[in-house]
């Protein structure tokens, strides 16, 4: 048994061709928009990271001035008045 093929028009053809793109491009576009999203929610955590630097910089700034003013006053005034200008 030979089966019969059914020839397909050229017209016919292009519109599959054309329905075929449209599907391609849909596709394209979901997956950019996935891609999107993930490296915003990379950005976030990138963010918060460095956000959370800062605030350790800045204590750690904190704790270095405080240190550097206790070590001038250690140098100003002697150690039983420096006791004393810390207990007050």
């Amino acid at each position: 048994m030979t089966e019969k093929l059914h020839p397909t028009s050229t017209l016919q053809l292009i519109f599959e061709f054309f329905a075929q793109i449209r599907q391609l491009l849909n596709a394209e576009v979901s997956l950019a928009r996935a891609e999107l999203s993930e490296s915003a929610s990379s950005l976030t955590s990138g963010l918060a990271a460095l956000v959370a630097a800062g605030v350790l910089m800045f204590a750690g700034l904190i704790v270095l001035l405080l240190a550097a003013g206790l070590s001038c006053c250690a140098l100003a005034f002697p150690p039983i008045s420096l006791s004393l200008l810390l207990r007050a």
